[in-house]
C-alpha cells in the first residue's frame, strides 16, 4: 500500500534520538554536599544511551544548583534491599528513579528522601512526583489542528481497564483547540477491532482522525498494520503517541527529548514547594512525521509544516 519504510530510515530515527550522548561518571557521595542519586536500569543499547542522555540533563541542572550526582545502576533481578543504604544516605537530597525497574526499587523501600520518577509509563495526574511517558494531549492535539485544520473530530479506541485516566485531560485538550473527542471503550481485542472497522467504514475521512494513545493489548505488531491498511484504503488520518508507528503508516507522533527531560526531573528534585505532587504529562518532546502518508492524504494535510518536524520519513 505504499507506506513501508526502509530499515535505514528507522536507523536514522534512532541515531537522531541518541545523538550527542554524554555519559555520567558516578560520583562519591559527600557528607558535606547535597547529592542527587539517579537510579537507572542496566539495559543494552540503544536504550542505555537514552538513559545516559536523561542523566546528562539531570547532571547539568544539578551542577547549576551546586549539587553532585551519583549514578546507581539497577541490575535485572536485583533486590530492592540491595540499594536501601545508598538511597537513604545522609547526603542524599533526592532520588530520581528512571525506568520501571528503578521505580519498583523505590516503591519497595521506605524512603527518607524525596523520590522523583521518570521514563516510567505512569498515569499523569496520579499522586507522586515525576513525569509520565505519555505526551501532553494539549501539545499533540494542537499539532493535529495545525497540520490538518479540516479535522473536527478525533476518535480514540481505549482499553477501558487501563486508559480511563486519560479521557478527561484528552477531552479538555480537544475542547481547548476546537476539536470533538469521540471515545469507544473496549475490553477485548475483538471489540477494539470492531470499533476501528466501523470508524473506517462509517466515519468521514475529511473531518475525522484516529488517535492511537499507546501500544498495548489492542495495538500490537499484528493489529496495527491492519488499522493502517484500512486507514490507507479510506484516506483516514491516523496519528499516534508511539514513535514506531510513524514508520508504519501513522502521519505523525511525538517522542521524548531525553536531555531536557532530565533537566525537568532535576528541577522537580530541587523544588522546595511543600504539599502533594502529581505525575506530570511529558512536555519535553520531539516530533516525527511521515510525508509519504501526507502525500497520500493529499491537500488536507499541510506537508510544509510536517517537513519542519525533528524527524521526517518518506522523503524520496
Amino acid at each position: 500500500m505504499g507506506v513501508v519504510i526502509q530499515a535505514r530510515e528507522l536507523v536514522r530515527i534512532a541515531l537522531y534520538v541518541l545523538a550527542s550522548v554524554w555519559l555520567l561518571a558516578g560520583q562519591t557521595a559527600s557528607a558535606q554536599t547535597n547529592t542527587l542519586i539517579v537510579l537507572y536500569p542496566a539495559v543494552p543499547q540503544p536504550e542505555r544511551d537514552v538513559f545516559a542522555l536523561i542523566r546528562s540533563g539531570i547532571q547539568t541542572e544539578a551542577a547549576r544548583a551546586g549539587l553532585s550526582v551519583t549514578g546507581v545502576e539497577v541490575a535485572e533481578g536485583s533486590s530492592a534491599s540491595d540499594y536501601s543504604d545508598r538511597l537513604n544516605a545522609r547526603s542524599t537530597r533526592a532520588v530520581i528513579a528512571l525506568g520501571r525497574r528503578s521505580y519498583q526499587v523505590v516503591s519497595a523501600l521506605r524512603m527518607d528522601s524525596a523520590v522523583i520518577t521518570g521514563a516510567v509509563d505512569l498515569p499523569a495526574g496520579t499522586a507522586g512526583n515525576g513525569v509520565s511517558l505519555t505526551p501532553d494531549p494539549q501539545v499533540v492535539l494542537s499539532t493535529l489542528r495545525s497540520v490538518a485544520p479540516q479535522i473536527q473530530r478525533v476518535i480514540v479506541v481505549i482499553d477501558q481497564g487501563s486508559d480511563q485516566w486519560l479521557l478527561k485531560p484528552a477531552a479538555a485538550a480537544a475542547h481547548a483547540v476546537g476539536l470533538q473527542l469521540q471515545v469507544y471503550p473496549a475490553s477485548t481485542v475483538g471489540e477494539a477491532a470492531a470499533h476501528y472497522l466501523n470508524v473506517f467504514r462509517y466515519g468521514n475521512p475529511r473531518t475525522d482522525a484516529v488517535w492511537i494513545l499507546r501500544d498495548g493489548n489492542f495495538i500490537t505488531p499484528d493489529t496495527f498494520p491492519r488499522i493502517i491498511e484500512e486507514s490507507w484504503a479510506k484516506n483516514f488520518l491516523v496519528f499516534s503517541n508511539v514513535l514506531a508507528h510513524v514508520s508504519k503508516g501513522a502521519l505523525f507522533a511525538y517522542y521524548p527529548d531525553p536531555r531536557p527531560l532530565g533537566e525537568r526531573l532535576a528541577k522537580l528534585a530541587l523544588s522546595k514547594e511543600d504539599g502533594s505532587h502529581q505525575i506530570q504529562f511529558l512536555k519535553d518532546l520531539k516530533r516525527a512525521a511521515n510525508v509519504r502518508v501526507a502525500a497520500h492524504l493529499g491537500p488536507a494535510v499541510n506537508s510544509a509544516q510536517l517537513a519542519a518536524f525533528d524527524v521526517v520519513l518518506g522523503r524520496e
